[in-house]
């Protein structure tokens, strides 16, 4: 199939001319944010699938807010944490947990989490979308990370210097996922080129 580019949705980004694909380009070292299509009414979007055609790219899968659970707003009679305005939607996900000093009991180092909102400030953990509250025992101690880690790849590691959760995808690599809503990429060079698209 022969594709011809044409101006996409954000700077450095061309979308395929296809009838029915969702086929986008991505050059050079913009940070980009990737948007699911909103037109739902006759596909869902479930994966979304990135393949580094040239460079070596930065992908930061879910949301990237990174967030810090209290042990002082952890209930571990309800399973509640307390975030002010914590910005998530119900069934967000997947998550990763990071122990910077104890989590609280039930809860590991590395687990792939998914929300529970119940309000705006307040929210529980699952194992799946829309899943049963992971059950605490205790609050943990200090504070903890919520990280947008996609649960497809590995935990980055200490000499990760471009940011919590972002994970590398070099050239002629394919990753694919559970859509999210949103996620964004970087690359290293201006000649690079990532091809995405959304089944």
């Amino acid at each position: 199939m022969a594709l011809q580019g044409q101006k996409g949705s954000s700077a450095g980004e061309m979308r395929a001319s296809t009838v029915d694909d969702h086929i986008y380009h991505v050059y050079g070292t913009t940070e980009t944010v990737l948007t699911k299509p909103s037109d739902t009414s006759t596909q869902r979007y479930d994966t979304l699938v990135l393949m580094a055609e040239t460079g070596t790219w930065r992908v930061k899968p879910g949301d990237q807010k990174a967030r810090e659970i209290n042990s002082a707003a952890t209930n571990a009679t309800t399973d509640v944490f307390t975030i002010v305005s914590h910005g998530y939607v119900d069934g967000a996900g997947p998550f990763r947990l990071v122990e910077d000093n104890t989590l609280p009991t039930g809860l590991s180092d590395g687990d792939v989490v998914y929300i529970n909102v119940i309000d705006d400030d307040t929210f529980t953990l699952a194992l799946t979308s829309g899943g049963d509250a992971i059950d605490i025992s205790d609050v943990g101690t200090s504070t903890n990370t919520i990280t947008g880690m996609t649960a497809t790849v590995a935990k980055p590691t200490a000499s990760d210097t471009d940011g919590v959760g972002s994970v590398p995808l070099g050239e002629g690599v394919i990753l694919t996922m559970q859509a999210p809503d949103k996620i964004t990429v970087k690359s290293y060079t201006a000649t690079s080129v990532l091809t995405y698209w959304w089944v």
